[in-house]
């Protein structure tokens, strides 16, 4: 179909680019379905685009507050099963098949009425459900992560978050890993989120100049 010589131009659904209609078919066998970057797409989720390009345009803004699209990695580029985590956007894109895993790690404390991005990629949205993560280990749980031993994306505790206080109680089976003495009733000391324990009065020093586990923030010992 053509007026004045112009073949007509039709929208991608997955992008909302628009293509001659001769070429929209072979655009979309490799579209990545990353939404064009326009004010027009607005604050809420467009229909042209998934759950997945909605989050990662909502995660980016320029400074004229103008929402754009965070990009797909490179390395995830040419994989058609990918997604952006719906629970935080300094998550990022990843492969599906890791996604269960992340939520399960990172995100157990996060809201959970969600829809479901792996139901997405699938081709049958459902909405948010009443409970991501159940509904993950319900519905996907046929899914193994690529990386079984560092899961994409997920915090690896290195004791940069600490708790400070007295004990109620002896600790049994456990010992300083600084000063090798036990741990007991009315000491102070210092719970890292790597569960690890230190007395305070023998490893507070360290903590105020390295902000991090002794055993588990060192250079050598923690995951890049």
């Amino acid at each position: 179909f053509c007026v004045g010589g112009m073949s007509e131009r039709i929208a991608c659904p997955l992008c909302s680019k628009e293509f001659p209609i001769e070429i929209i078919q072979e655009h979309a066998e490799d579209c990545m379905g990353e939404p064009a970057p326009s004010a027009d797409l607005g604050d809420e989720k467009h229909p042209s685009e998934t759950y997945s390009q909605y989050y990662a345009r909502k995660a980016k803004k320029v400074e004229a507050n103008v929402p754009t699209t965070i990009p797909v990695p490179e390395e995830l580029q040419h994989n058609p099963f990918i997604l952006y985590c719906p629970y935080d956007v300094e998550c990022g894109w990843m492969e599906a098949c890791n996604f269960p895993r992340h939520a399960q790690t990172r995100h157990t404390t996060n809201q959970q009425k969600l829809p479901c991005p792996v139901c997405e990629i699938l081709g049958d949205p459902k909405g948010p459900e009443n409970n991501l993560l159940q509904h993950l280990q319900e519905a996907h749980s046929d899914l193994q992560p690529h990386e079984p031993e560092a899961p994409p994306n997920a915090y690896n505790p290195i004791g940069e978050i600490f708790d400070v206080y007295t004990l109620t109680e002896d600790v049994k089976d456990k010992e300083c890993l600084t000063c090798f003495e036990p741990f007991l009733k009315g000491e102070v000391v210092i719970h890292t989120d790597c569960f690890c324990i230190y007395h305070n009065k023998c490893s507070r020093k360290w903590f105020d100049q390295s902000k991090c586990c002794p055993l588990h923030g060192s250079v050598e010992t923690t995951p890049r």
